[in-house]
């Protein structure tokens, strides 16, 4: 079965192509379109084809998330599941220097939006299911395959399949990690802050409140009480948090003292850090700073993805990590700096690991490509996995 042989490393290499063609770019928020609507089609054509069946679970706006199961499973003892998954959604073409959906191979690689996140990922999972079809009865556990949608604006299609039922024991979340098992990831909070003072003309500022000022002296603060706080603790694998302010807004005319100011800060915590402690923190510094500057703060948590961090020695992980040695020579696990699907799926209790070809530097870029001896080296991964791990 392994390694790869000509024909099949071609096979795989085809549907990575035909998934690329199909363009499935999210949306800005106020657009009317289904990006993932012909690309869902493929795939579920697809999982029909090698005899899954599938349900295609909509969110209330229409966007698809692809559920493929082994049918009679119901009719069977329970068996842990083992859930593949990946987004089917890409960022948006702007600025790229290469057609984005007519790929093209060169020096090693094949180049087109989507190649690295996450297509590679989804063509591999796709196919490596066609090869185990016919024996899928002999796993110890229940193979099942996942594409979620609008994972690009915030792993909304995950979030919201966490929210409506979805269950998994096992999850193996594709994303660009060069082929190395990610068991652990930062968590990520997005924080606004609105000051409101007393607007007044520019000529006499002695007259209002400058919402503005007010932002200042609070952003001031949390950078220097909060934020080194923050950043003091480290993790082996993920080093230290981050917090960031990333979007400031105040005023509409020159000669106006601003009333309102809202700001935006982006934060990245570590697994042992917890996030109503960092709500709680950020709200002491904005009481003590109202007798004291006259700031007049309100907090408000836009948004909260989980961090990932699973055990390292769990069986399905150790046996990932001996199929990646055979492959690749690498066996230790890694971290990742960015935020993944694997969030909204770890606070339903599934044991999550992130897995999949590709250089997270590709990602999003203007001439995004994926090496194909990574796109190879995850299938036979994957098939050395099932095939000495799961039978």
């Amino acid at each position: 079965m392994f390694p790869l042989d000509h024909r099949k490393k071609n096979e795989l290499l085809e549907l990575l192509k035909q998934l690329v063609a199909i363009p499935s770019v999210n949306r800005q928020e106020n657009e009317d379109q289904i990006p993932e609507k012909e690309i869902a089609v493929f795939i579920e054509n697809y999982l029909r084809r090698i005899g899954m069946e599938c349900r295609i679970l909509k969110m209330e706006n229409g966007r698809p998330n692809i559920w493929g199961y082994w049918p009679n499973q119901n009719n069977k003892p329970k068996k842990k599941t083992l859930v593949l998954s990946a987004h089917m959604d890409t960022v948006n073409i702007d600025g790229m220097t290469i057609d984005p959906f007519k790929t093209v191979e060169a020096d090693g690689k094949i180049f087109g939006r989507g190649t690295c996140d996450t297509k590679g990922s989804l063509a591999v999972f796709l196919w490596t299911l066609a090869q185990i079809a016919s024996r899928h009865e002999s796993f110890e556990k229940d193979i099942q395959f996942l594409a979620t949608c609008d994972e690009e604006n915030g792993c909304v299609g995950s979030s919201w399949l966490a929210n409506h039922g979805f269950t998994a024991d096992e999850m193996l979340i594709g994303e660009p990690t060069q082929n190395q098992i990610a068991v652990t990831h930062r968590g990520a909070m997005v924080l606004d802050f609105q000051t409101s003072g007393i607007s007044t003309h520019a000529s006499v500022p002695e007259k209002g409140n400058n919402a503005l000022y007010q932002m200042c002296d609070l952003i001031d603060q949390l950078r220097k009480q909060w934020i080194p706080k923050h950043s003091a603790p480290t993790h082996p694998l993920l080093g230290s948090g981050t917090a960031v302010v990333t979007i400031i807004q105040s005023g509409n005319r020159y000669n106006i003292i601003p009333d309102r100011c809202e700001a935006t800060m982006d934060i990245r915590y570590l697994p042992e850090q917890n996030s109503q402690m960092i709500l709680n923190d950020i709200q002491q510094i904005i009481d003590d700073l109202r007798p004291s500057k006259n700031v007049n703060a309100k907090l408000c948590c836009a948004d909260n993805k989980l961090p990932l961090q699973t055990d390292p020695h769990l069986p399905f992980v150790r046996q990932l990590l001996h199929a990646c040695e055979q492959v690749t020579g690498e066996n230790q696990p890694v971290g990742l700096p960015f935020m993944t699907d694997a969030s909204p799926f770890t606070r339903i209790g599934a044991q999550c690991v992130v897995f999949g070809p590709g250089n997270i530097a590709q990602a999003h870029s203007k001439d995004e490509f994926l090496e194909l001896e990574q796109l190879y080296q995850s299938a036979e991964i994957l098939l050395r996995f099932f095939g000495q791990a799961i039978i």
